[in-house]
């Protein structure tokens, strides 16, 4: 079963640490020579992205460790949650122990072992590198913390509005006689807002009738489409169907997501929302084909994005890659955001209001730098009045906020963010804390050291995308994802036992989008999904940064929707985006054509004005479009649009938009062209199927199936298999084949174990590495392996006098170091039967509940009274390991 780590994309803590093998660290393999250089490489990327690691200031991390949380029980019913449970908690004494020997002053901090195994842990940031060297410790994340309203949400995207609007029938616009799937941990039907609104569902982790949420995500989802009572969704007037297949720890198999998904369809569901993922970015993911197929089978999927964003370009993932389904980027309320501008100076510093924050002062105001912000660094400074600026450092801006508020202060600007909680609990008195972005932090405390204190503060409103919102294009399909965006930043919502709570996520934006999706399809029945993706896209509004600039289309997609604009629109663009794909980077101009259909939903002719705008590449990219269209009244026509792109463009992607304008009415559409651009994943989905082999020519077993997936052609591509030690770091380095100019795809092919000279390589634990290279760049993914070709060493008497056996097994998947990277409960079995040809079924004895993390496994079991005859009983006893290594032993049981 292959398993899918199911994120919930509104989880903070466990953004980015879901995977579950050791395959995770990216092996830049060429140019690596030797042992040191690989482990160098291989310590470094035990550091995940934003973890401090210079200097002797403290920071907080969250350490994950190789054994796999007990949520993975969930993921296999082969899986033991006790067994898991003791591997790690034994793994993680023992990483414990051997921290506590190479960093000094450690303080550890929460554990943790249903979604997450690991612990916390503040130490200083020079000695991560040291912590990272510790055998046990799969990766080392920054700790995050994302603090996660429907009061304000709903009417931002116009819901409320459209209520007040009849359908054909005469009711309101509610979503009334719409069913909406919530794909998700289940629903509390019990909460008060809910009551009566879910009305079927099942449930795929336990195999039942009863899809009740034992983890709040999936009811605060529900509420976000359909809550009717202290809060309102989206379509108060819609009914749920709940299909419970994420585990209490927010896990889930790929087998049972896709029977969610299979039940929404044959319940009718008229709307599907899935708020969860995985990292792939790929179409051709199965859970993203089906999405499409779903989509072909008239139930409308709503897919939240990720919450991958702050890792760039290309961050989305499955099943938001899918080509049919709206996928959900998620974006802030519109909030006050301060302006800064020192007397005499043109340049302003877009600041960031603190979350939690009281509004910031505006109009000219005073500053006073006081230095960290502690208290004793206020001593001789008067802030009264004016606005006091501290460096922040990590996870101190409530200490730092409440000082400057004591003092006096009628604001805080605080620089230097190190990272760690930066936000201001509803409970406490806090001075009004702006942050002044990285990018302009340097030059805002070398204006202010210099005495230059005076200056002038503007609030502006505005919404803005969420950092954590993932990014596309689609590798593949090259497509542009998000499609639409919505409110994903603080959504109150409901959770269980009657209980409300704020959440923030494109887990929460996406049921908005399912909400007006409802809406949209009670008010037009007969419009298809895409017509219903395009009213959503063509009329959203377009959302602007900081500094006044256009969020690129892979970033917003079309942007953030208006329901009422969207209900109400007498055009619709499909489809609503376009990609012009990718062209390779060479000398020499390319034309590329697409079409789009503009259909005029109004009983009378239209001439729509048609325009291009282009985002960047403005002197070598030409977009050829008329300068009108016109369609006659309930018809449709062709828009053909051309781009003429000169290839010698820098390497990256190109976005713009057509418009069409309709009177005071402009319809949008998005386009993309890439230029063989930077980052993307040039290879992924690479799968190893069993993990442990045994290339030993007994035709068990003897080989592998791997597979991966090439968005696009690469220079090179080249599969290594890397060795580890007992220390779990890199001992040897094999290079399994290398391949030039390849095609893009799915590939499969067997390995049995040899390297590119068919030399076999020697048994152990490995990391197979799949890396590409391309124009320059490095891109790898990956799985562990066992090579195991020796059977168990089986030591037992050759007779026994008595019921009760003993003995012992030794094999190399109970080494810890493979035990770990197989994620089976069993990796050896023990088994019996009595001797002779009549006796035909073996029947197990435990062993595993003796494993003590050791490759030599003692036990002993008694046979039932009565088993045996009095006299000597021939017995074969049989251990065999999942590489498919048996061995036998015939004993003698004597009863007198």
């Amino acid at each position: 079963m292959k398993k899918v780590s199911a994120v919930l994309l509104s989880s903070a803590l466990v953004v980015g640490a879901m995977g579950i093998t050791l395959g995770n660290p990216i092996i830049k393999a060429k140019g690596a020579t030797g042992k040191a250089a690989i482990t160098k490489e291989w310590t470094k990327n035990k550091i995940a992205k934003g973890v401090k690691t210079r200097g002797s200031e403290r920071t907080k991390v969250l350490v994950e460790l190789a054994a796999p949380p007990t949520g993975v029980a969930a993921m296999d019913k082969s899986f033991s949650t006790s067994q898991l449970n003791k591997q790690l908690t034994s793994q993680r004494e023992q990483v414990v122990k051997a921290v506590k020997k190479r960093v000094t002053n450690i303080s550890k901090g929460r554990n943790y072992d249903t979604v997450f195994s690991g612990f916390a842990a503040t130490l200083k940031r020079e000695d991560v590198s040291k912590l990272a060297k510790v055998p046990g410790i799969k990766r080392i994340w920054p700790n995050t913390r994302y603090k996660a309203n429907l009061k304000e949400s709903v009417p931002l995207v116009g819901a409320p509005d459209v209520w007040k609007k009849k359908d054909a029938n005469g009711s309101p616009v509610d979503g009334k006689g719409i069913r909406v799937a919530v794909v998700d941990t289940g629903v509390d039907f019990t909460h008060p807002d809910l009551k009566g609104k879910v009305v079927g569902g099942y449930d795929y982790v336990n195999n039942d009738k009863d899809p009740q949420d034992e983890n709040g995500h999936g009811t605060h989802v529900a509420g976000t489409v359909a809550a009717n009572g202290k809060v309102k969704g989206v379509a108060p007037g819609a009914s749920i169907l709940a299909y419970r297949v994420l585990d209490e720890g927010g896990y889930g198999t790929l087998e049972d997501i896709l029977a969610g998904i299979e039940g929404a369809v044959k319940g009718k569901a008229d709307i599907m929302n899935l708020s969860l993922g995985g990292p792939t970015n790929s179409p051709e993911d199965p859970l993203a084909i089906a999405m499409d197929v779903a989509a072909t089978k008239g139930t409308i999927p709503v897919v939240a994005n990720g919450n991958s964003g702050e890792d760039g370009k290309w961050s989305v993932g499955t099943p938001a890659t899918s080509r049919e389904a709206i996928s959900v980027g998620a974006s802030s309320k519109a909030l006050d955001e301060p302006d800064l501008k020192f007397a005499g100076d043109r340049k302003v510093a877009n600041m960031i209001m603190v979350e939690g924050s009281p509004k910031f002062p505006s109009g000219k105001l005073q500053l006073v730098n006081v230095g960290n912000g502690n208290a004793s660094d206020y001593k001789g400074k008067n802030v009264k009045g004016k606005v006091a600026v501290a460096k922040l450092g990590r996870g101190e801006v409530r200490l730092k906020s409440t000082i400057a508020k004591d003092k006096g202060a009628t604001g805080l600007i605080v620089y230097k963010d190190e990272g760690g909680d930066k936000y201001l609990p509803s409970k406490g008195s806090y001075a009004p804390t702006a942050e002044v972005p990285k990018e302009t932090s340097d030059w805002f405390i070398k204006k202010v050291k210099a005495g230059k204190t005076a200056t002038t503060v503007t609030n502006t409103k505005q919404e803005t995308m969420a950092d954590f919102s993932s990014k596309g294009p689609v590798a593949g399909s090259w497509a542009i994802k998000p499609d639409v965006t919505a409110p994903g930043v603080n959504i109150t919502s409901t959770v269980p036992q009657g209980k409300y709570e704020s959440y923030s996520g494109t887990s929460m934006a996406a049921p908005h989008v399912a909400g007006a999706a409802a809406l949209i399809k009670q008010a037009h029945p007969d419009w298809t999904l895409q017509e219903i993706k395009a009213a959503l896209a063509n009329t959203a509004t377009t959302l602007h940064d900081r500094t006044g600039k256009v969020y690129p289309a892979y970033m917003q997609g079309s942007g953030r929707i208006d329901i009422p604009k969207a209900i109400d629109t007498q055009t619709l663009i499909t489809p609503s985006n376009l990609s012009f794909g990718k062209l390779d980077h060479r000398s020499g101009t390319v034309q590329v054509n697409r079409k789009a259909t503009v259909k005029n939903l109004a009983k009378t002719d239209k001439t729509y004005q048609v325009k291009a705008q282009l985002s960047n590449g403005k002197s070598k990219i030409k977009v050829h479009v008329p300068k009108s269209l016109k369609v006659k009244g309930n018809s449709k026509a062709k828009l053909d649009i051309g781009l003429k792109v000169n290839r010698s463009l820098p390497r990256g992607i190109y976005t713009g938009q057509i418009q069409l304008q309709d009177g005071k009415k402009t319809l949008k559409l998005p386009f993309t062209v890439l230029i063989d651009p930077k980052g993307y994943p040039l290879v992924n989905s690479f799968g190893l199927t069993p993990t442990a082999f045994s290339p030993n020519e007994d035709w068990i077993k003897d080989k592998v199936a791997i597979s991966w997936y090439l968005p696009a052609p690469v220079e090179g591509l080249d599969l290594y298999a890397i060795k580890l030690d007992e220390n779990w770091d890199p001992e040897r380095q094999y290079t399994v084949f290398s391949e030039s100019n390849t095609k893009s795809g799915v590939i499969e092919q067997a390995w049995g174990g040899k390297d590119e000279k068919d030399n076999p390589l020697p048994e152990g634990v490995y990391n197979i590495r799949l890396t590409a290279n391309h124009q320059g760049e490095e891109y790898s993914d990956g799985a562990p392996a066992v090579i195991d070709p020796k059977a168990p060493a089986l030591k037992m008497k050759s007779t026994f006098s008595s019921e009760k056996i003993n003995g012992s097994i030794q094999d190399l998947l109970l080494d810890p170091l493979a035990f770990y990277n197989v994620y089976v409960d069993e990796p050896v079995k023990v088994s019996w039967k009595k001797k002779g040809t009549k006796y035909k079924t073996w029947k197990s004895i435990p062993v595993m509940e003796n494993y003590q993390d050791q490759s030599l496994l003692p036990f002993s079991y008694s046979f039932k009274k009565g088993t045996f005859s009095k006299g000597t009983t021939k017995v074969w006893i049989k251990a065999e390991d999942i590489s498919g290594n048996e061995t036998k032993k015939e004993i003698k049981i004597t009863i007198k």
